[in-house]
């Protein structure tokens, strides 16, 4: 998601970068024990990959005002797949009025569809559940089930921080052979640092039934409903 999509998103959190929709946002509470080992993982444009594929970290001062990256996820042969993951931001930004603030956004895109879904934004006011966002594909807050859990442990030390693991169904306007997942950190180019993280995303799919499996509660279903008319028309009768 580039740039000038982000911006309906950050105008959605006010004029002066506080959320407009409180009842829907989690307010970041300070995080003194964020830290990031940086020793640990390859820091390459502001884009660190840790462990083996443990979590992703995109990171302020890169010079870059957008840092993105894409996970392309199968979701074929599959009803009602689910997606879940984890994820965090963490910032030395306060809210200052008449300020854009670093943000860290999570979207999904569809396989055949250039439509986006916004799932969540945070930065230093706090964290919104799906923002509204003028054209993208609308997602109800409440199917989205999220803790909140502790942070991996991390350097450099943010002063503001939140952490989550989420899970969400796939909007059936995405529903097909694949879901692309966007994480896109948006960097203001001031001094304070900000980062946002998240763990591989995974699509928990619910595999279609058998055929026979269906055949068979279809026939149980017609013989309970003979059976309940026979009983019927027996009481009747007598």
């Amino acid at each position: 998601m580039g740039l000038s999509a982000l911006k309906p998103i950050l105008a959605c959190l006010g004029p002066w970068g506080v959320p407009r929709w409180l009842s829907r946002c989690t307010v970041l509470p300070p995080a003194p024990a964020l830290r990031f080992a940086l020793a640990w993982g390859t820091l390459t444009s502001g884009i660190s990959v840790f462990g083996q594929d443990t979590f992703t970290v995109l990171q302020t001062g890169s010079g870059a005002p957008l840092l993105s990256q894409q996970v392309v996820l199968s979701s074929a042969g599959s009803i009602s797949p689910i997606l879940r993951l984890d994820f965090g931001f963490a910032t030395d930004e306060v809210p200052t009025p008449g300020v854009f603030l670093d943000s860290f956004t999570i979207s999904l895109r569809g396989a055949s569809s250039s439509e986006t879904a916004v799932l969540v934004t945070a930065d230093a006011s706090g964290v919104l559940w799906a923002p509204i966002s003028p054209g993208a594909v609308p997602l109800e807050d409440s199917v989205i089930q999220r803790q909140a859990i502790p942070p991996p442990s991390m350097q450099p030390i943010l002063g503001r921080g939140v952490a989550f693991a989420v899970q969400v169904p796939v909007p059936a306007e995405f529903t097909g052979s694949s879901l692309t997942v966007d994480f896109d950190l948006f960097d203001n180019q001031n001094a304070s640092a900000s980062l946002g993280w998240y763990t591989p995303p995974v699509v928990a799919s619910v595999p279609e039934p058998p055929g026979g499996l269906l055949l068979g509660a279809g026939l149980l279903a017609l013989a309970l409903t003979g059976r309940r008319k026979n009983g019927i028309q027996l009481c009747k009768s007598g």
